[in-house]
């Protein structure tokens, strides 16, 4: 507007969908306007159309900048569901392993057992017949 005092009044109406700025220039003796001076209404036309364009890019920027900040939170998410998973993995891979040694600890326990039943069954045996060679120790041939 030059070296000339104005003053800017401006109201905004807002409905669903969109929200209208509304301004007024007041110079002085009139309100600015293509009839009264066309340059400065124009100039005053480009200066709101880039004071728009400022302000829709820093509200897109703060959008942008709230959207790069989440999929930073979805990509470390993922790391950790990742990591999770690896670990969940390497857990079954470990249970598998001591399940498949108990298996063998138990079939190794069974034929422990079995042999064990033969020394228990042949110790019996031996102690039948050491009590029977204690009950004839006087039939023995020493007269």
């Amino acid at each position: 507007m030059g070296d000339d005092v104005f003053a800017i009044y401006s109201t905004i109406e807002k409905d669903d969908d969109r929200t209208a700025l509304n301004v007024w220039i007041d110079a002085g003796s009139y309100f600015l306007n293509r009839r009264d001076n066309r340059n400065r209404t124009e100039e005053m036309v480009r200066s709101l159309r880039q004071c728009y364009f400022d302000v829709r890019r820093a509200a897109i920027g703060k959008e942008l900048k709230a959207q790069e900040n989440q999929l930073k939170e979805l990509e470390n998410k993922q790391k950790k569901l990742d990591k999770d998973n690896e670990n969940l993995r390497n857990s079954i891979e470990t249970w598998e392993s001591r399940i498949q040694k108990a298996r063998q600890d138990i079939v190794n326990n069974e034929q422990t057992q079995e042999a064990n039943l033969v020394e228990q069954e042949n110790q019996r045996r031996l102690l039948d017949e050491t009590r029977r060679r204690l009950e004839n120790v006087e039939s023995e041939g020493g007269n």
